[in-house]
Protein backbone atom coordinates (compact mmCIF):
# COMPACT_ATOMS: atom_id res chain seq x y z
CA UNK A 1 0.00 0.00 0.00
CA UNK A 2 3.14 2.30 0.72
CA UNK A 3 4.25 1.58 -2.74
CA UNK A 4 0.45 2.91 -4.61
CA UNK A 5 0.89 6.02 -2.30
CA UNK A 6 4.34 7.21 -3.64
CA UNK A 7 3.99 5.77 -6.68
CA UNK A 8 0.32 8.63 -6.74
CA UNK A 9 2.71 11.29 -5.42
CA UNK A 10 5.54 10.79 -7.95
CA UNK A 11 3.00 10.88 -10.59
CA UNK A 12 1.15 14.40 -9.21
CA UNK A 13 5.21 15.81 -8.78
CA UNK A 14 5.49 15.05 -12.57
CA UNK A 15 2.01 16.69 -13.58
CA UNK A 16 3.08 19.63 -11.79
CA UNK A 17 6.69 19.76 -13.27
CA UNK A 18 5.18 19.61 -16.52
CA UNK A 19 2.83 22.44 -16.01
CA UNK A 20 5.72 24.45 -14.96
CA UNK A 21 7.90 23.63 -17.74
CA UNK A 22 4.93 24.03 -20.23
CA UNK A 23 4.40 27.57 -18.81
CA UNK A 24 8.14 28.68 -18.42
CA UNK A 25 8.35 27.44 -22.71
CA UNK A 26 5.70 30.07 -23.27
CA UNK A 27 6.52 32.79 -21.41
CA UNK A 28 10.75 32.33 -22.67
CA UNK A 29 8.31 32.58 -26.32
CA UNK A 30 6.75 35.02 -25.41
CA UNK A 31 9.92 36.90 -24.41
CA UNK A 32 11.92 36.11 -27.83
CA UNK A 33 9.06 37.42 -29.65
CA UNK A 34 8.55 40.82 -27.72
CA UNK A 35 12.57 40.65 -28.07
CA UNK A 36 12.39 40.76 -32.28
CA UNK A 37 9.45 42.97 -32.75
CA UNK A 38 10.59 45.89 -30.81
CA UNK A 39 14.23 45.17 -32.25
CA UNK A 40 12.38 45.21 -35.62
CA UNK A 41 9.95 48.69 -34.43
CA UNK A 42 13.76 50.23 -33.57
CA UNK A 43 14.97 49.77 -36.69
CA UNK A 44 12.07 51.12 -38.93
CA UNK A 45 11.63 53.88 -36.43
CA UNK A 46 15.03 55.16 -36.69
CA UNK A 47 15.20 54.23 -40.92
CA UNK A 48 12.12 56.12 -40.73
CA UNK A 49 13.83 58.91 -39.28
CA UNK A 50 16.98 59.00 -41.57
CA UNK A 51 14.58 59.00 -44.53
CA UNK A 52 12.30 61.87 -43.13
CA UNK A 53 15.50 64.30 -42.44
CA UNK A 54 17.02 63.36 -45.69
CA UNK A 55 14.20 64.90 -47.25
CA UNK A 56 13.29 67.85 -45.23
CA UNK A 57 17.17 69.02 -45.49
CA UNK A 58 17.37 68.40 -49.31
CA UNK A 59 13.73 70.36 -49.38
CA UNK A 60 14.95 73.33 -47.31
CA UNK A 61 18.41 73.51 -49.14
CA UNK A 62 16.29 73.28 -52.73
CA UNK A 63 14.60 76.29 -50.90
CA UNK A 64 17.37 78.30 -49.92
CA UNK A 65 19.31 77.86 -53.25
CA UNK A 66 15.47 79.21 -55.04
CA UNK A 67 15.74 82.52 -52.49
CA UNK A 68 19.67 82.86 -53.56
CA UNK A 69 18.79 82.39 -57.20
CA UNK A 70 16.73 85.89 -56.63
CA UNK A 71 19.93 87.96 -56.99
CA UNK A 72 18.22 91.28 -58.38
CA UNK A 73 15.40 91.51 -55.87
CA UNK A 74 17.10 93.41 -53.05
CA UNK A 75 14.85 91.66 -51.18
CA UNK A 76 12.60 88.19 -51.17
CA UNK A 77 11.38 85.40 -48.81
CA UNK A 78 9.64 82.27 -49.38
CA UNK A 79 7.60 80.57 -46.83
CA UNK A 80 7.77 77.00 -47.18
CA UNK A 81 5.48 74.18 -45.38
CA UNK A 82 7.47 71.44 -43.30
CA UNK A 83 6.59 68.93 -40.99
CA UNK A 84 5.37 68.96 -37.25
CA UNK A 85 7.76 66.12 -36.41
CA UNK A 86 10.38 63.80 -37.40
CA UNK A 87 10.31 60.43 -36.74
CA UNK A 88 7.68 61.62 -33.69
CA UNK A 89 10.00 63.98 -32.04
CA UNK A 90 10.49 67.67 -32.12
CA UNK A 91 13.55 69.12 -34.09
CA UNK A 92 15.81 71.87 -34.63
CA UNK A 93 16.67 73.60 -37.80
CA UNK A 94 19.98 75.62 -38.11
CA UNK A 95 21.34 77.55 -40.69
CA UNK A 96 24.82 78.82 -40.53
CA UNK A 97 28.21 79.59 -42.24
CA UNK A 98 29.06 76.21 -42.82
CA UNK A 99 25.54 74.81 -43.77
CA UNK A 100 22.06 73.28 -42.95
CA UNK A 101 21.81 71.16 -39.68
CA UNK A 102 18.74 69.46 -38.36
CA UNK A 103 18.62 67.91 -35.15
CA UNK A 104 16.14 65.99 -33.37
CA UNK A 105 15.70 67.46 -29.56
CA UNK A 106 14.85 64.34 -28.19
CA UNK A 107 17.63 61.20 -29.19
CA UNK A 108 20.07 64.28 -30.56
CA UNK A 109 20.13 62.73 -34.05
CA UNK A 110 21.47 65.16 -36.86
CA UNK A 111 21.58 66.10 -40.23
CA UNK A 112 23.99 68.18 -41.96
CA UNK A 113 23.24 69.94 -45.19
CA UNK A 114 25.93 72.12 -47.63
CA UNK A 115 24.72 74.72 -49.23
CA UNK A 116 26.54 74.29 -52.08
CA UNK A 117 28.92 77.00 -51.44
CA UNK A 118 26.46 80.07 -51.07
CA UNK A 119 28.63 80.82 -47.44
CA UNK A 120 30.96 82.15 -50.22
CA UNK A 121 28.56 84.89 -51.67
CA UNK A 122 26.00 85.38 -48.51
CA UNK A 123 25.84 85.98 -44.98
CA UNK A 124 23.55 82.91 -43.78
CA UNK A 125 22.18 82.64 -40.61
CA UNK A 126 18.81 81.52 -38.47
CA UNK A 127 17.45 78.38 -35.54
CA UNK A 128 14.47 77.24 -36.15
CA UNK A 129 12.89 74.96 -33.18
CA UNK A 130 10.12 73.29 -34.37
CA UNK A 131 7.37 71.70 -32.34
CA UNK A 132 3.94 70.63 -33.01
CA UNK A 133 2.79 74.11 -33.41
CA UNK A 134 5.07 75.06 -36.32
CA UNK A 135 4.18 74.27 -39.78
CA UNK A 136 5.99 76.53 -41.67
CA UNK A 137 9.52 77.74 -42.33
CA UNK A 138 10.26 81.27 -43.87
CA UNK A 139 13.49 81.97 -46.03
CA UNK A 140 14.40 85.66 -45.68
CA UNK A 141 16.62 87.50 -48.56
CA UNK A 142 17.76 90.58 -47.73
CA UNK A 143 21.13 92.15 -49.81
CA UNK A 144 23.77 89.60 -49.31
CA UNK A 145 21.94 88.17 -45.83
CA UNK A 146 20.03 84.80 -45.97
CA UNK A 147 18.33 84.09 -42.78
CA UNK A 148 15.91 81.43 -41.15
CA UNK A 149 12.78 82.35 -39.35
Amino acid sequence: MLSAVCGRKMKAQAMVFERMMLFLIGVIIFVVCFAIFMGYQDYFTTTSMDSQMDILGSHISYSILKVAEKEYEAESRLNIEIPKRIGNEPYIVILSSRGLNITTTITGENRFFNVYGLNESFTLGGEKIVSTATESVMIYKKGNRIILI
